[in-house]
Protein backbone atom coordinates (compact mmCIF):
# COMPACT_ATOMS: atom_id res chain seq x y z
CA UNK A 1 0.00 0.00 0.00
CA UNK A 2 2.83 2.53 0.79
CA UNK A 3 4.34 2.09 -2.38
CA UNK A 4 1.27 2.27 -4.39
CA UNK A 5 0.70 6.00 -2.64
CA UNK A 6 4.12 6.57 -3.51
CA UNK A 7 3.90 5.35 -7.14
CA UNK A 8 0.36 7.44 -7.28
CA UNK A 9 2.24 10.83 -5.71
CA UNK A 10 5.25 10.09 -8.64
CA UNK A 11 2.48 10.45 -11.42
CA UNK A 12 0.51 12.83 -9.52
CA UNK A 13 3.87 15.19 -10.26
CA UNK A 14 4.39 14.15 -13.65
CA UNK A 15 1.09 15.08 -14.80
CA UNK A 16 1.66 18.30 -12.73
CA UNK A 17 4.80 19.17 -14.49
CA UNK A 18 3.05 18.00 -17.91
CA UNK A 19 0.61 20.73 -17.71
CA UNK A 20 2.57 23.23 -16.02
CA UNK A 21 4.79 22.73 -19.17
CA UNK A 22 2.06 22.85 -21.78
CA UNK A 23 -0.01 26.11 -20.28
CA UNK A 24 3.75 27.66 -19.78
CA UNK A 25 4.39 26.83 -24.06
CA UNK A 26 1.24 28.37 -24.43
CA UNK A 27 1.70 31.31 -23.11
CA UNK A 28 5.14 31.66 -24.93
CA UNK A 29 3.45 31.63 -27.95
CA UNK A 30 0.44 34.06 -27.10
CA UNK A 31 3.19 35.92 -26.18
CA UNK A 32 5.23 35.51 -29.25
CA UNK A 33 1.97 35.86 -31.85
CA UNK A 34 1.77 39.45 -30.07
CA UNK A 35 5.10 40.54 -30.98
CA UNK A 36 5.13 38.93 -34.31
CA UNK A 37 1.95 40.85 -35.28
CA UNK A 38 3.53 44.18 -33.85
CA UNK A 39 6.61 43.47 -35.95
CA UNK A 40 4.47 42.74 -38.98
CA UNK A 41 2.96 45.86 -39.30
CA UNK A 42 5.96 48.07 -38.46
CA UNK A 43 7.46 46.07 -41.08
CA UNK A 44 4.69 46.32 -43.39
CA UNK A 45 4.96 50.04 -42.97
CA UNK A 46 8.87 50.06 -44.19
CA UNK A 47 7.85 47.67 -46.88
CA UNK A 48 5.19 50.13 -48.62
CA UNK A 49 8.32 52.92 -48.25
CA UNK A 50 10.56 50.24 -50.09
CA UNK A 51 8.26 49.38 -52.69
CA UNK A 52 7.11 53.13 -53.37
CA UNK A 53 11.42 54.45 -53.47
CA UNK A 54 11.67 51.59 -56.07
CA UNK A 55 8.87 52.37 -58.09
CA UNK A 56 10.17 55.82 -58.04
CA UNK A 57 13.92 54.87 -59.09
CA UNK A 58 12.54 52.55 -61.67
CA UNK A 59 13.62 54.84 -64.48
CA UNK A 60 16.37 57.02 -63.20
CA UNK A 61 18.31 54.24 -61.22
CA UNK A 62 16.95 50.67 -61.72
CA UNK A 63 20.18 49.34 -59.86
CA UNK A 64 18.74 51.11 -56.79
CA UNK A 65 15.64 50.25 -57.17
CA UNK A 66 16.27 46.27 -57.12
CA UNK A 67 18.49 47.02 -53.79
CA UNK A 68 15.37 48.36 -52.54
CA UNK A 69 13.34 45.95 -53.73
CA UNK A 70 15.94 42.94 -52.62
CA UNK A 71 14.52 44.44 -48.84
CA UNK A 72 11.39 44.69 -49.53
CA UNK A 73 10.89 40.64 -50.79
CA UNK A 74 12.97 40.25 -47.57
CA UNK A 75 10.31 41.40 -45.21
CA UNK A 76 7.38 39.82 -47.29
CA UNK A 77 8.95 36.58 -47.42
CA UNK A 78 9.07 36.76 -43.07
CA UNK A 79 5.93 37.84 -43.17
CA UNK A 80 3.91 35.83 -45.41
CA UNK A 81 2.33 38.82 -47.01
CA UNK A 82 1.89 37.30 -51.11
CA UNK A 83 0.74 41.17 -52.27
CA UNK A 84 3.60 42.72 -51.74
CA UNK A 85 5.77 39.73 -53.29
CA UNK A 86 3.77 39.49 -56.25
CA UNK A 87 4.14 43.76 -56.44
CA UNK A 88 8.13 43.15 -56.08
CA UNK A 89 8.55 40.61 -58.75
CA UNK A 90 6.24 42.85 -61.13
CA UNK A 91 8.39 45.37 -60.57
CA UNK A 92 11.80 43.50 -61.22
CA UNK A 93 10.13 42.37 -64.16
CA UNK A 94 9.30 45.33 -65.14
CA UNK A 95 12.39 46.52 -65.36
CA UNK A 96 14.57 43.55 -66.71
CA UNK A 97 12.06 43.95 -69.46
CA UNK A 98 13.16 47.64 -69.77
CA UNK A 99 16.71 47.04 -70.74
CA UNK A 100 15.98 44.07 -72.72
CA UNK A 101 16.63 40.93 -70.68
CA UNK A 102 13.16 39.31 -71.76
CA UNK A 103 14.14 35.56 -70.01
CA UNK A 104 14.88 37.49 -66.90
CA UNK A 105 11.42 39.17 -67.18
CA UNK A 106 9.68 35.94 -67.91
CA UNK A 107 10.93 34.58 -64.61
CA UNK A 108 9.80 37.31 -62.14
CA UNK A 109 6.70 37.43 -64.20
CA UNK A 110 6.16 34.57 -63.05
CA UNK A 111 6.91 34.53 -59.66
CA UNK A 112 4.67 37.45 -59.48
CA UNK A 113 1.87 34.89 -60.68
CA UNK A 114 2.94 32.32 -58.25
CA UNK A 115 2.75 34.90 -55.34
CA UNK A 116 -1.43 35.95 -56.57
CA UNK A 117 -2.14 32.33 -56.64
CA UNK A 118 -0.81 32.26 -53.13
CA UNK A 119 -2.02 35.40 -51.51
CA UNK A 120 -5.30 35.49 -49.61
CA UNK A 121 -6.70 39.29 -50.99
CA UNK A 122 -6.19 37.75 -54.49
CA UNK A 123 -4.99 40.00 -57.44
CA UNK A 124 -5.21 41.10 -61.11
CA UNK A 125 -2.58 38.43 -63.14
CA UNK A 126 -4.05 39.89 -65.98
CA UNK A 127 -1.89 42.20 -66.68
CA UNK A 128 1.04 40.04 -65.97
CA UNK A 129 0.18 37.72 -68.58
CA UNK A 130 -0.23 40.64 -71.22
CA UNK A 131 3.61 41.44 -70.57
CA UNK A 132 4.37 38.29 -70.38
CA UNK A 133 2.79 37.55 -74.07
CA UNK A 134 4.61 40.71 -75.73
CA UNK A 135 7.84 39.20 -74.56
CA UNK A 136 7.12 35.37 -76.13
CA UNK A 137 6.15 37.32 -79.37
CA UNK A 138 9.50 39.53 -79.41
CA UNK A 139 11.29 36.03 -78.59
CA UNK A 140 9.30 34.28 -81.28
CA UNK A 141 7.76 32.11 -78.99
CA UNK A 142 4.10 31.79 -80.66
CA UNK A 143 2.62 28.90 -78.54
CA UNK A 144 4.01 30.35 -75.40
CA UNK A 145 2.37 33.94 -76.47
CA UNK A 146 -0.63 32.46 -77.41
CA UNK A 147 -1.36 30.57 -74.04
CA UNK A 148 -0.15 34.44 -72.44
CA UNK A 149 -2.70 36.33 -73.94
CA UNK A 150 -5.30 33.67 -73.70
CA UNK A 151 -4.73 33.76 -69.67
CA UNK A 152 -5.01 37.36 -69.52
CA UNK A 153 -8.54 37.62 -71.42
CA UNK A 154 -9.92 34.73 -69.07
CA UNK A 155 -8.29 36.67 -66.02
CA UNK A 156 -8.80 40.24 -67.58
CA UNK A 157 -12.50 40.77 -66.09
CA UNK A 158 -13.68 44.23 -66.42
CA UNK A 159 -10.31 45.53 -67.39
CA UNK A 160 -11.43 45.92 -71.18
CA UNK A 161 -8.13 48.12 -72.04
CA UNK A 162 -6.00 44.72 -70.96
CA UNK A 163 -8.07 42.33 -72.62
CA UNK A 164 -8.01 44.44 -75.76
CA UNK A 165 -4.72 44.35 -75.87
CA UNK A 166 -4.72 40.71 -75.32
CA UNK A 167 -6.70 40.14 -78.18
CA UNK A 168 -4.64 42.26 -80.36
CA UNK A 169 -1.60 39.76 -79.03
CA UNK A 170 -3.57 37.09 -80.63
CA UNK A 171 -3.63 39.10 -83.71
CA UNK A 172 -0.19 39.41 -83.26
CA UNK A 173 0.59 35.41 -82.95
CA UNK A 174 -1.14 34.75 -86.19
CA UNK A 175 0.83 36.98 -87.97
CA UNK A 176 3.91 35.68 -86.40
CA UNK A 177 3.01 32.17 -87.82
CA UNK A 178 2.33 33.88 -91.10
CA UNK A 179 -1.42 34.17 -91.23
CA UNK A 180 -2.24 37.18 -92.18
CA UNK A 181 -5.96 36.75 -93.21
CA UNK A 182 -5.99 35.31 -89.51
CA UNK A 183 -4.49 38.27 -87.77
CA UNK A 184 -6.75 40.61 -90.20
CA UNK A 185 -9.68 39.33 -88.87
CA UNK A 186 -8.55 38.72 -85.60
CA UNK A 187 -7.84 43.03 -85.64
CA UNK A 188 -11.51 43.48 -87.14
CA UNK A 189 -12.92 41.25 -84.26
CA UNK A 190 -11.11 43.75 -81.77
CA UNK A 191 -12.59 46.67 -83.51
CA UNK A 192 -15.87 45.48 -83.45
CA UNK A 193 -16.38 43.92 -80.06
CA UNK A 194 -14.59 46.53 -77.99
CA UNK A 195 -14.77 50.27 -77.43
CA UNK A 196 -12.17 52.26 -79.83
CA UNK A 197 -10.54 55.49 -78.44
CA UNK A 198 -8.07 57.28 -80.78
CA UNK A 199 -5.10 55.54 -79.76
CA UNK A 200 -6.13 52.19 -79.77
CA UNK A 201 -7.60 53.36 -83.03
CA UNK A 202 -4.02 54.51 -84.18
CA UNK A 203 -2.24 51.06 -82.64
CA UNK A 204 -5.08 48.62 -84.80
CA UNK A 205 -4.04 50.55 -87.52
CA UNK A 206 -0.16 50.52 -87.36
CA UNK A 207 -0.72 46.37 -86.55
CA UNK A 208 -2.77 46.43 -90.17
CA UNK A 209 -0.28 48.01 -91.72
CA UNK A 210 2.96 45.39 -90.47
CA UNK A 211 0.19 42.78 -91.90
CA UNK A 212 -0.21 44.42 -95.04
CA UNK A 213 3.70 44.99 -95.93
CA UNK A 214 3.81 41.25 -94.98
CA UNK A 215 1.41 40.62 -97.71
CA UNK A 216 3.57 42.93 -99.79
CA UNK A 217 0.65 45.23 -100.17
CA UNK A 218 2.83 48.35 -99.61
CA UNK A 219 -0.26 51.01 -100.89
CA UNK A 220 -2.96 49.23 -98.40
CA UNK A 221 0.25 49.32 -95.71
CA UNK A 222 0.65 52.91 -96.56
CA UNK A 223 -2.33 53.77 -95.94
CA UNK A 224 -3.10 51.91 -92.54
CA UNK A 225 -0.07 54.10 -91.36
CA UNK A 226 -1.17 57.08 -92.36
CA UNK A 227 -4.42 56.37 -90.99
CA UNK A 228 -2.72 55.47 -87.26
CA UNK A 229 -1.03 58.68 -87.47
CA UNK A 230 -4.11 60.63 -88.32
CA UNK A 231 -5.86 59.22 -85.55
CA UNK A 232 -3.56 60.07 -82.74
CA UNK A 233 -5.20 62.49 -80.46
CA UNK A 234 -4.02 65.99 -81.76
CA UNK A 235 -0.88 67.34 -79.19
CA UNK A 236 -1.05 64.45 -76.55
CA UNK A 237 1.75 62.08 -76.23
CA UNK A 238 2.03 58.48 -76.99
CA UNK A 239 2.19 56.16 -74.78
CA UNK A 240 4.84 53.78 -74.85
CA UNK A 241 3.53 50.81 -76.16
CA UNK A 242 1.79 52.81 -78.59
CA UNK A 243 5.00 54.70 -80.19
CA UNK A 244 6.59 51.59 -80.23
CA UNK A 245 3.74 49.51 -82.33
CA UNK A 246 3.61 52.63 -84.51
CA UNK A 247 7.11 53.32 -85.00
CA UNK A 248 7.34 49.29 -85.84
CA UNK A 249 5.12 50.04 -89.09
CA UNK A 250 6.70 52.77 -90.11
CA UNK A 251 10.38 51.03 -90.30
CA UNK A 252 8.61 48.35 -92.30
CA UNK A 253 7.28 50.80 -94.69
CA UNK A 254 10.35 52.77 -94.97
CA UNK A 255 12.20 49.41 -95.76
CA UNK A 256 10.24 47.76 -98.35
CA UNK A 257 12.11 47.69 -101.58
CA UNK A 258 10.06 48.79 -104.46
CA UNK A 259 7.86 52.10 -103.51
CA UNK A 260 8.09 55.16 -104.45
CA UNK A 261 10.35 57.98 -102.91
CA UNK A 262 7.87 60.32 -102.49
CA UNK A 263 5.45 58.06 -100.44
CA UNK A 264 8.00 56.82 -98.41
CA UNK A 265 9.64 60.86 -97.73
CA UNK A 266 5.60 61.10 -96.55
CA UNK A 267 5.75 58.31 -94.17
CA UNK A 268 9.32 58.66 -92.68
CA UNK A 269 8.40 62.80 -92.38
CA UNK A 270 5.01 61.33 -90.51
CA UNK A 271 5.80 59.76 -87.29
CA UNK A 272 4.44 59.82 -83.47
CA UNK A 273 6.77 61.91 -81.82
CA UNK A 274 5.89 64.30 -84.44
CA UNK A 275 2.73 64.40 -82.48
CA UNK A 276 3.67 65.17 -79.24
CA UNK A 277 3.93 69.16 -78.74
CA UNK A 278 7.37 68.47 -76.76
CA UNK A 279 8.93 66.56 -79.54
CA UNK A 280 12.90 66.48 -78.24
CA UNK A 281 15.67 67.81 -80.68
CA UNK A 282 16.15 63.85 -80.45
CA UNK A 283 13.15 63.14 -82.31
CA UNK A 284 13.17 65.87 -84.81
CA UNK A 285 16.80 65.05 -85.85
CA UNK A 286 15.43 61.14 -85.82
CA UNK A 287 13.05 61.65 -88.16
CA UNK A 288 15.04 64.26 -90.46
CA UNK A 289 17.68 61.48 -90.67
CA UNK A 290 14.98 58.84 -92.05
CA UNK A 291 13.66 61.38 -94.81
CA UNK A 292 17.29 61.92 -95.60
CA UNK A 293 17.77 58.00 -95.83
CA UNK A 294 15.69 57.85 -98.23
CA UNK A 295 16.51 60.51 -101.14
CA UNK A 296 19.89 59.13 -100.30
CA UNK A 297 18.60 55.33 -101.52
CA UNK A 298 17.56 56.86 -104.47
CA UNK A 299 20.78 59.26 -104.97
CA UNK A 300 18.76 62.14 -104.51
CA UNK A 301 21.59 63.71 -103.02
CA UNK A 302 20.72 67.21 -102.68
CA UNK A 303 17.30 66.47 -101.10
CA UNK A 304 19.09 64.52 -98.25
CA UNK A 305 21.82 66.87 -98.03
CA UNK A 306 18.57 69.44 -96.84
CA UNK A 307 17.27 67.25 -94.58
CA UNK A 308 21.34 66.54 -92.96
CA UNK A 309 21.66 70.49 -92.83
CA UNK A 310 18.66 70.70 -90.38
CA UNK A 311 19.41 67.90 -88.03
CA UNK A 312 23.15 69.44 -87.86
CA UNK A 313 21.71 72.49 -86.66
CA UNK A 314 19.87 70.87 -83.98
CA UNK A 315 22.81 69.46 -82.67
CA UNK A 316 23.83 70.25 -79.11
CA UNK A 317 25.48 68.99 -76.27
CA UNK A 318 22.37 67.45 -74.95
CA UNK A 319 21.93 65.16 -78.23
CA UNK A 320 22.35 61.26 -77.65
CA UNK A 321 26.21 60.79 -78.90
CA UNK A 322 25.02 58.26 -81.57
CA UNK A 323 22.55 60.10 -83.57
CA UNK A 324 25.37 62.87 -83.79
CA UNK A 325 27.39 60.72 -84.84
CA UNK A 326 25.34 59.34 -87.65
CA UNK A 327 24.64 63.14 -88.77
CA UNK A 328 28.26 64.00 -88.70
CA UNK A 329 28.85 60.71 -90.66
CA UNK A 330 26.17 61.66 -93.59
CA UNK A 331 27.33 65.11 -93.34
CA UNK A 332 30.75 64.01 -94.31
CA UNK A 333 29.35 61.61 -96.97
CA UNK A 334 27.94 64.27 -98.57
CA UNK A 335 30.79 66.89 -98.62
CA UNK A 336 33.01 64.02 -100.08
CA UNK A 337 30.77 63.49 -102.95
CA UNK A 338 30.23 67.26 -103.67
CA UNK A 339 34.14 67.60 -103.62
CA UNK A 340 34.10 69.81 -100.09
CA UNK A 341 37.15 67.43 -98.66
CA UNK A 342 38.00 70.28 -95.58
CA UNK A 343 34.59 70.15 -94.26
CA UNK A 344 34.48 66.46 -95.00
CA UNK A 345 37.62 65.94 -92.99
CA UNK A 346 35.76 68.07 -89.93
CA UNK A 347 32.58 66.51 -90.49
CA UNK A 348 34.58 63.17 -89.82
CA UNK A 349 36.41 63.99 -87.08
CA UNK A 350 33.42 64.92 -85.50
CA UNK A 351 31.77 61.75 -86.40
CA UNK A 352 34.87 60.17 -84.47
CA UNK A 353 34.59 61.74 -81.31
CA UNK A 354 31.22 61.38 -81.22
CA UNK A 355 31.32 57.65 -81.96
CA UNK A 356 33.77 57.44 -78.91
CA UNK A 357 31.14 59.05 -76.70
CA UNK A 358 28.66 57.02 -77.82
CA UNK A 359 31.01 53.53 -77.39
CA UNK A 360 31.61 55.15 -74.09
CA UNK A 361 28.05 55.30 -73.14
CA UNK A 362 27.09 52.07 -74.17
CA UNK A 363 29.65 50.43 -72.70
CA UNK A 364 28.33 52.38 -68.68
CA UNK A 365 24.76 51.33 -70.07
CA UNK A 366 26.36 47.20 -70.11
CA UNK A 367 27.90 48.36 -66.70
CA UNK A 368 24.45 49.09 -65.72
CA UNK A 369 22.89 45.90 -66.58
CA UNK A 370 25.30 43.51 -65.73
CA UNK A 371 24.94 45.50 -62.66
CA UNK A 372 21.18 44.88 -62.48
CA UNK A 373 21.63 40.87 -63.64
CA UNK A 374 23.85 41.45 -60.27
CA UNK A 375 21.00 42.36 -58.28
CA UNK A 376 18.76 39.99 -59.62
CA UNK A 377 21.58 36.89 -58.39
CA UNK A 378 21.11 38.27 -54.84
CA UNK A 379 17.71 38.23 -54.81
CA UNK A 380 17.95 34.25 -55.98
CA UNK A 381 20.65 33.60 -53.43
CA UNK A 382 18.54 35.39 -50.81
CA UNK A 383 15.27 33.65 -51.69
CA UNK A 384 16.97 29.90 -51.51
CA UNK A 385 18.43 31.22 -48.16
CA UNK A 386 15.42 31.72 -46.53
CA UNK A 387 13.70 28.61 -47.83
CA UNK A 388 16.62 26.94 -46.40
CA UNK A 389 15.85 28.43 -43.27
CA UNK A 390 12.77 27.57 -42.88
CA UNK A 391 13.03 24.38 -44.42
CA UNK A 392 15.88 24.08 -41.39
CA UNK A 393 13.62 25.27 -38.40
CA UNK A 394 11.00 23.04 -39.97
CA UNK A 395 12.90 20.19 -39.59
CA UNK A 396 14.36 21.34 -35.88
CA UNK A 397 10.82 21.63 -34.80
CA UNK A 398 10.06 17.74 -36.34
CA UNK A 399 13.08 16.11 -34.21
CA UNK A 400 11.84 18.57 -31.27
CA UNK A 401 7.74 16.39 -31.56
CA UNK A 402 9.71 12.99 -31.82
CA UNK A 403 11.83 13.59 -28.72
CA UNK A 404 8.68 14.71 -26.88
CA UNK A 405 7.39 11.37 -28.17
CA UNK A 406 10.51 9.31 -27.01
CA UNK A 407 10.47 11.27 -23.51
CA UNK A 408 7.15 10.35 -22.94
CA UNK A 409 7.39 6.74 -23.85
CA UNK A 410 10.03 6.84 -21.74
CA UNK A 411 8.39 7.76 -18.48
CA UNK A 412 5.57 5.16 -19.52
CA UNK A 413 7.63 2.82 -19.56
CA UNK A 414 9.71 3.48 -16.00
CA UNK A 415 6.48 3.75 -14.40
CA UNK A 416 5.64 0.56 -15.49
CA UNK A 417 8.44 -1.03 -14.48
CA UNK A 418 7.86 0.69 -10.92
CA UNK A 419 4.46 -0.80 -11.09
CA UNK A 420 5.84 -4.38 -11.83
CA UNK A 421 8.46 -4.43 -9.47
CA UNK A 422 6.44 -3.27 -6.59
CA UNK A 423 3.21 -5.01 -6.90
Amino acid sequence: MKYIRHIFLLLLLLFSTAAFSQKTEKVRKEDEQVEEKKASKSKRQVRRNYLGEASALREKSPTEAIKLLEEALLYARKDGNQADQAEAYTMLGNIYEDIGQHELALQRYQQALDAISRSKEGGNPAPIHQRMGQLHLELKSDKAAELSFKRCIEFGGRDQAVQQRCEEGLADVALLRGNANASISQLDNVEKNYKMDSASTARLEAKRSNVYIQQNDFPRASESYLDAINSLPEGAPVCKEDYQAIEQAQTQLLAYEGSDVESKVEIAKKSPAANDPVTSNDEVISGNLKVATVYEAEKKWTEAERFIARSKALLNDRTDAALAAEVFGKSAEINRRKGNLTSALDDMQRYVTEREKAIAEAQAELEQQVEIVKGQQRIDVQEKDYDIEVKERALLQSQLSRQRIIIGLLSLLLLASLVFLFS
